[in-house]
């Protein structure tokens, strides 16, 4: 399961307020109105919040009737909900969420509920409650480093590029194979260490050889900014965006992972910190 990250704020007549949305959270699942529970829908699909252990929510979406109505009446726990879930796929899916002031991380299962749902779910709370002009808005949490940042890092893993035929490496490439121009449009190259080995002194030779130039489209370099953190995909050219990867299928097992990772990941922080000290926001 993949646990991508975003920083969150909201909105107001143009302008951006932090706001922790932990106490709306808390307060939509204290209340007790049947009706604005069962409320939420994305895609024809309903939508609803649990918690499970502080600060993680299971958000799950179905179209199940049997499921709506047990919820309806109160028969079913979180627990059960999973366990039937987990026991037939017809009935939904569902999502962890690890929500905190300032960001929140989300995993999904295969055809679990992706983060566009759970935006339109919080802002669908704001919308009943009368909250008018606001909103809540995620970003993504690009990750981005610097060569020299990576080289500076003790476990360098897998590295992608992706250079158009006019880069210089293209253009070996496009000889050495004796490739017609008129029909390539690009080409990749992958670079894979050894089975539980790094490539570090291999990436060194890589960034002196290849050019950082508009024509180099792709620049991805897997790895870890110290031995116990996580590999991560660092974007020297190109986007994407901060996650962690958790293996476990079991319920307390995946709450307890996202918080370890959660906790162990350092750029997540520095960006998070960044985030909260910008002055473009207002502090509420």
């Amino acid at each position: 399961m993949k646990i991508n990250y975003y920083k969150y704020y909201l909105t107001n007549e143009s302008k951006k307020y932090h706001v922790d949305m932990t106490p709306v959270l808390k307060c939509f699942l204290k209340a007790k109105d049947e009706t604005l529970y069962s409320s939420f829908q994305f895609k024809d699909e309903n939508l609803f919040l649990f918690h499970v252990v502080p600060p993680v929510y299971m958000f799950v979406v179905t179209k199940s009737s049997e499921i709506i109505k047990a919820i309806h009446k109160g028969g079913l726990s979180q627990d059960d909900i999973y366990k039937k879930l987990n026991t037939d796929e017809r009935l939904g899916f569902a999502a962890y969420i690890n929500f905190s002031e300032y960001f929140y991380g989300i995993g999904s299962t295969l055809h679990g509920p992706k983060n566009d749902a759970f935006v339109t779910f919080l802002n669908g709370i704001l919308n009943r409650w009368k909250f008018n002009g606001w909103e809540f808005v995620s970003v993504a949490i690009a990750t981005e480093a610097t060569t020299r940042q990576v080289l500076k890092m003790p476990f360098i893993g897998k590295t992608k590029l992706e250079v158009s035929p006019k880069h210089t490496l293209g253009k070996t490439i496009m000889g050495f194979l004796t490739l017609e121009e008129s029909e390539i449009d690009g080409i990749e190259i992958e670079v894979k260490p050894k089975k539980r080995e790094k490539i570090n002194k291999s990436f060194k030779g890589i960034s002196k050889s290849v050019p950082i130039d508009s024509e180099l489209r792709k620049y991805i370099v897997r790895a870890k900014s110290d031995l116990e953190s996580s590999l991560t995909d660092y974007y020297l050219v190109g986007s994407g965006y901060l996650c962690d990867t958790i293996q476990t299928k079991d319920e307390k097992r995946i709450c307890d992972a996202i918080k370890k990772k959660i906790m162990k990941n350092q750029d997540l922080h520095e960006v998070i910190h960044e985030h909260q000290n910008d002055t473009s926001i207002i502090s509420m």
